[in-house]
């Protein structure tokens, strides 16, 4: 696969999108075993990942600086006390919080992520194609013989083993497909998904009503 195909497959998903009103702490509880997200508010968090996740919509416009953090402050509905301290925070001075966040915030990997997620799956359909037989009465198959039709119990063994170590392995495997490692597809808009009766996304609903 190239890399343009390759970029364009990946391009579906995203890291720590966005899915509910609960805000991403809560949608992930990965991101609360940072110490820099855990100081920051719902908005402040969300702020973060619009700024600083490379799955974000915004990073790496071409846009002005200035002009990216206008959106994203607009995006996450971020509340100022007066004009004054709006157009500090547009200007770049996010404060300590924020400012500690989002490197950690951009250090995530989307494409490391999405291609462990594919290998669980990859690796659970290879279990289930490894060990799916349908045995016979008594535990029989025709693999289990010798070319001359004798029952080999080296090759029965063998077999057994490899479903033992296989089921071995399962528990772990689905808990990384279930979890997803943060990835999630993307719609083919950001959101439409997600939207409340309202018509607001989950995180616009949060906003509207917090």
């Amino acid at each position: 696969m190239s890399k343009d195909v390759k970029k364009q497959a990946d391009s579906v998903y995203m890291l720590f999108m966005p899915k509910s009103p609960r805000g991403l702490r809560i949608d992930y509880p990965e991101l609360s075993e940072y110490e820099e997200f855990k100081n920051l508010n719902p908005t402040q968090l969300y702020f973060v990942w619009l700024y600083g996740c490379k799955s974000s919509p915004y990073f790496d416009s071409p846009l002005p600086e200035t002009k990216i953090v206008e959106l994203c402050a607009k995006q996450c509905k971020m509340r100022f006390d007066d004009d004054g301290k709006r157009q500090n925070f547009l200007s770049g001075k996010f404060g300590e919080k924020i400012n500690a966040a989002i490197p950690v915030m951009n250090q995530f990997e989307p494409s490391a992520r999405i291609m462990s997620k594919k290998l669980a799956f990859k690796h659970l359909r290879n279990i289930k194609n490894l060990t799916d037989l349908v045995l016979e009465e008594g535990g029989m198959h025709d693999q289990f013989t010798t070319a001359g039709g004798d029952v080999s119990f080296d090759k029965k063994a063998r077999y057994m083993k490899m479903v033992l170590d296989a089921n071995k392995e399962l528990p772990g495997l689905i808990a990384k497909a279930e979890k997803g490692f943060s990835i999630v597809k993307k719609e083919s808009k950001i959101g439409d998904k997600n939207r409340t009766s309202t018509g607001d996304t989950f995180s616009e609903d949060y906003h509207n009503h917090h």
